[in-house]
């Protein structure tokens, strides 16, 4: 089992608390959607405390996998997933990456198994 984690920033112009709700009830559900099997757990932080420094990020985003390989096959077809908005699931994702700090979370975990489920 891996892990990756992915520091992401708020939109410019974007309410905290709406983007907050979109990420956990709609982003994630297409990201397990388009990760099948490969992800095997998905959990989403907003920052809600600055511990130390200046708050350069909204939030960041923790993926457990099955391998490394199970990894890159999931993010290859993010390239071809196409979302309502126009973008890539790769587009959505990337597009908020942001630099690090020192934080505290507030976490939420979306049932990706639940989810998996309901797809098949």
């Amino acid at each position: 089992m891996i892990k990756r984690v992915c520091i992401y920033s708020l939109p410019e112009g974007a309410d905290g608390d709406e983007f907050w709700k979109w990420h956990t009830k709609e982003h994630s559900i297409d990201i397990i959607k388009a990760s099948s099997n490969g992800l095997k757990k998905y959990v989403v932080n907003r920052v809600t405390k600055v511990v130390r420094g200046k708050q350069i990020c909204y939030g960041f985003v923790e993926t457990w996998w099955e391998s490394e390989e199970a990894a890159q096959k999931c993010f290859e077809g993010w390239k071809s997933t196409d979302l309502e908005e126009g973008n890539t699931l790769e587009i959505a994702w990337w597009d908020r990456l942001a630099s690090g700090f020192s934080f505290a979370v507030e976490e939420y975990e979306v049932p990706v198994e639940d989810i998996q489920k309901s797809t098949k």
